[in-house]
């Protein structure tokens, strides 16, 4: 099979990371590839918020997320020498923050790892892998981090967390539910709960704002939309 990077010129890659050790074989795996290409390394950690930026909480997280940096710098510098960087990033939506990540830094290849791709819980956060995938506007390569076919974790991280050690999901799912709720109000989709007009420009209109909040909400959404289509 023909290598589709073989001819590319490939001068950065990114590679998202929770820190996880997953992860960080995703990581790895991404150093390699900048090492090949004699290419910068940026590593991209983004933390869903729990509070409001303006409160005291918000600010808390703002200084662990500094702390994080720090942290990350360290880390790239270890896996990629002076060409490794590091970005940590405060964002509700994971993918959509690594994908502008990735266009602000004018990335060639975006690296992510596919722990939890056919799990429930990344069902519910909209899969951050395949929404990647869907909306960079770089090669994405989907590296197979994971030996296990568990969708919570490998054995080996599940055997070193206690009960009370292992994150909540809650709040990520919350972060989650918030964007959708931003999104829909942004292509000002709440008239469609509304009774219907009759006029059917203005039904078109609204037919192309719910097409636009579904797409940008990722494939899953998409998916709906198109079951959607097939009924009057």
């Amino acid at each position: 099979m023909k290598n589709p990077l073989e001819g590319s010129v490939i001068r950065r890659v990114m590679v998202g990371t929770d820190r996880s050790e997953t992860a960080d074989q995703t990581v790895q795996w991404a150093a390699g590839l900048a090492d090949r290409y004699d290419a910068e390394l940026f590593i991209v950690q983004v933390i869903v918020p729990k509070y409001p930026s303006a409160t005291e909480f918000g600010e808390s997280e703002q200084t662990s997320a500094m702390a994080a940096n720090n942290d990350l710098a360290h880390f790239a510098r270890q896996v990629a020498g002076e060409r490794g960087h590091a970005l940590v990033v405060i964002n509700a939506d994971p993918a959509l923050a690594i994908v502008h990540a990735a266009e602000q830094e004018a990335i060639d290849v975006l690296v992510v790892g596919n722990l939890g791709m056919a799990g429930r819980k990344e069902f519910l956060l909209g899969n951050i892998p395949n929404r990647i995938s869907h909306n960079a506007h770089c090669t994405v390569i989907i590296v197979n981090a994971a030996h296990s076919t568990d969708e919570r974790a490998p054995h080996s991280m599940r055997a070193s967390l206690s009960n009370d050690e292992i994150p909540s999901f809650k709040p990520r799912l919350v972060a989650r539910a918030t964007h959708i709720a931003a999104v829909m109000a942004k292509h000002g989709l709440t008239e469609l709960f509304s009774q219907s007009d009759p006029d059917i420009s203005i039904r078109r209109q609204q037919a192309r704002r719910l097409r636009g909040a579904l797409e940008e909400l990722g494939p899953i959404f998409s998916k709906l939309g198109q079951v959607l289509s097939t009924r009057p």
